[in-house]
């Protein structure tokens, strides 16, 4: 039978309100649930895509140094350089030689033409010996004259000298004794009526504390808290001061009675030594006056032994003629002074070349030579650091054709003035290498990084990787695919690296940069670092990278900030 059928022969009740929606709201539920569980879908998608686009930059835990440091530019000079001229004019014949080399000291350099010099020798040796026999043919002249003027002539020089010299002694034991009367009175007598004056106050002022000292032990034994034995030693100590104090009062009392006995004492000598300036004058007088009658007596004497010390006199022009002759000769070889190196070479072979005797400085200068088994580095140190460079500080020193081999040095001198050069101010700053290295050369650019702080063969890892937070420091690594912070026990700070005491072991791997373009911006990557002071602010960098945004709980860096302070 139909259904039709069925509604015409068996009458159905009519169906209740509600009951016939229920198929449909079943369908839009199953709908719901197909909605929810595909933007699930396309979310997790996304979010793991997303995540697929995060990349990690790292650094490895090493073995190294570690430091901190001023840093300033400066060339490399030599220990000693020495300008080497010729003494004389003329043409080099020899320059022994060349740019470059190593000399020892007295090594032959070069040789100046020596004709000019050498007939000057010549003629000074012809001098000498015209001379010597004018001299003998004097002598002789001047023995022919009576034994007994000559005798008599010498007698009254001799004792015109004598004379002489005693009253030169004279005058020089009076002006003695004067500058000792003006020191005894100016400064020996003001000094120790002064110094008796302060050692009186001192004393009463020790008196004084003593007794202060003896009144308190006395309130402290009368309390109980002092024994008897302290009240004594200051009781002992007062009484060794009061004696101390009545001997400096004496002293001063009898200072000016014994300060006027040597002001007495000093003036007598000086009226003796004035007595006996007078007596030696009086003998001067007397000689001259003999020595004048003997002269008058024997002119020729006179005229034949002023015609032999004419003559001496020549020989010994002619001598130093010869002498500066042979010495200008010996001047046509130049030798040097010191061991060291060719730094420069300002003439060749041919080169006719000035004298450059007195001359300062290295004008005309044939070669320049440098000792070069000491170096320097002049550094021109910003006056704004100055102030952390100190003598004897540790240097590291670098140039740029060897960075690979830095040097040890030690700051040896600051200069007392500063440099403007096109408005900057800069100081000086001598650093002394610890050792010579051929493979430096004097006049290299130097980069001097003067040590503030310094650890040696230490765990370190790279700043870039050094996050803080409250004070406290850590690092992240990645473990299975996540930033794990990692807390670390940090030592000295230096300018690449940080000194690590505890957390870490040599070889891991630590997080110096994440780049998470949906936080960050493709342009804007996540990166740790030590508090640095950014420029400007004058407070401490934070650890993340640009943005300023806080990071999130726990200290971790949150998108373009640092971790909380």
């Amino acid at each position: 039978m139909s259904i039709r059928e069925q509604k015409t022969d068996s009458p159905v009740p009519p169906p209740v309100a509600g009951k016939g929606r229920r198929p449909r709201r079943a369908v839009w539920a199953v709908a719901a649930i197909v909605v929810l569980v595909a933007g699930w879908a396309v979310m997790r998608s996304r979010s793991n895509h997303a995540a697929s686009d995060v990349t990690y930059e790292f650094g490895e835990v090493t073995r190294g140094d570690v430091r901190s440091s001023v840093s300033a530019t400066g060339t490399i000079q030599p220990w000693k350089v020495v300008d080497i001229k010729s003494n004389v004019a003329g043409r080099i014949d020899v320059l022994a030689v060349d740019l470059g080399d190593r000399v020892r000291a007295g090594q032959l350099i070069a040789i100046i033409d020596p004709t000019d010099t050498q007939a000057a020798v010549t003629q000074a040796q012809a001098d000498l010996a015209a001379a010597r026999a004018r001299a003998g043919q004097a002598e002789a002249a001047s023995r022919a004259q009576p034994a007994l003027t000559t005798a008599s002539i010498q007698q009254a020089s001799a004792a015109l000298a004598s004379a002489r010299k005693s009253e030169a002694q004279a005058r020089r034991q009076l002006e003695q004794l004067q500058q000792q009367l003006a020191e005894l009175k100016d400064v020996t007598i003001p000094q120790s009526i002064e110094d008796a004056a302060s050692n009186v106050h001192q004393a009463r002022a020790n008196v004084a504390a003593a007794r202060a000292e003896l009144e308190r032990q006395k309130e402290l034994v009368a309390k109980g808290y002092s024994s008897r034995s302290e009240l004594e030693a200051a009781e002992a100590r007062l009484a060794t001061l009061e004696a101390s104090l009545r001997t400096a009062e004496q002293r001063q009392k009898t200072l000016d009675r014994a300060n006027e006995l040597a002001v007495r004492e000093l003036e007598a000598r000086i009226e003796q030594a004035r007595a006996s300036i007078e007596e030696s004058q009086a003998r001067i007088r007397q000689q001259e006056a003999a020595l004048q009658l003997a002269r008058a007596n024997a002119y020729q004497d006179r005229v034949r032994r002023e015609e032999v010390a004419a003559a001496q006199t020549q020989i010994v022009r002619s001598s130093a003629q010869l002498k500066q002759a042979t010495t200008n000769l010996e001047y046509t070889r130049i030798t040097a002074p010191r061991d060291g190196i060719v730094l420069a070479k300002n003439v060749e072979e041919g080169t006719v070349v000035p004298s450059s005797r007195g001359s300062i400085g290295s004008t005309n200068a044939l070669l320049q030579i440098g000792d070069v088994s000491r170096l320097w580095v002049v550094c021109k140190v910003d006056e704004t650091d100055i102030a952390q460079v100190r003598v004897g500080q540790p240097v590291l020193v670098t140039v740029d054709a060897y960075p690979e081999r830095p040097q040890r040095g030690k700051v040896i001198r600051i200069d007392p003035q500063a440099v403007v050069e096109q408005s900057v101010t800069t100081i000086p700053v001598t650093v002394e290498l610890d050792r010579s290295d051929p493979r430096l050369k004097p006049g290299m650019n130097a980069n001097c990084e003067f040590i503030l702080k310094e650890a040696r063969d230490v765990l370190r890892i790279p700043n870039e990787a050094l996050r803080e937070t409250g004070g406290k420091y850590s690092v992240q690594k990645l473990v299975n695919g996540k930033e794990v912070d990692v807390p670390i026990k940090i030592g000295v700070m230096g300018d690449e690296f940080t000194e690590v005491i505890s957390g870490l072991k040599v070889g891991e791997q630590v997080i110096t940069r994440i780049n998470r373009p949906e936080e960050t911006g493709p342009n804007n990557p996540l990166q740790f670092g030590p508090p640095r002071r950014p420029s400007g602010t004058g407070g401490r960098q934070g650890m993340g990278g640009a943005g300023g945004g806080s990071g999130r709980s726990g200290g971790g860096p949150g998108p373009g900030g640092g971790p909380p302070r």
